[in-house]
């Protein structure tokens, strides 16, 4: 699944995530889907991580970020707002 929504001044912003890259690994694991992503983001608070987007036409791009202590779950269900990016069926 792509990237639908990139807050601007967002870590993922800064990393230049663009809307339609596809993250593809977590700390060097393959992203099976988009439910992987931020369940895996959600337990890593307080650590560094990379997440890896493939891009058409393009060599990987790696979103190097610390997770907030914070990354707060809504609905049981982690949110995208503290990197500052959405995938469809990931909220």
């Amino acid at each position: 699944d792509a990237v639908t929504v990139v807050a601007s001044d967002s870590p993922a912003a800064a990393a230049g995530i663009r809307m339609g890259d596809v993250p593809t690994k977590f700390n060097g694991q393959v992203i099976e889907d988009a439910i992987t992503l931020p369940n895996r983001i959600a337990t890593m608070a307080g650590q560094s991580v990379k997440v890896e987007f493939a891009r058409a036409n393009s060599d990987p791009i790696v979103l190097e970020w610390t997770v907030p202590n914070r990354f707060l779950l809504e609905n049981d269900l982690p949110m995208y707002g503290a990197v500052g990016l959405e995938l469809p069926g990931a909220a």
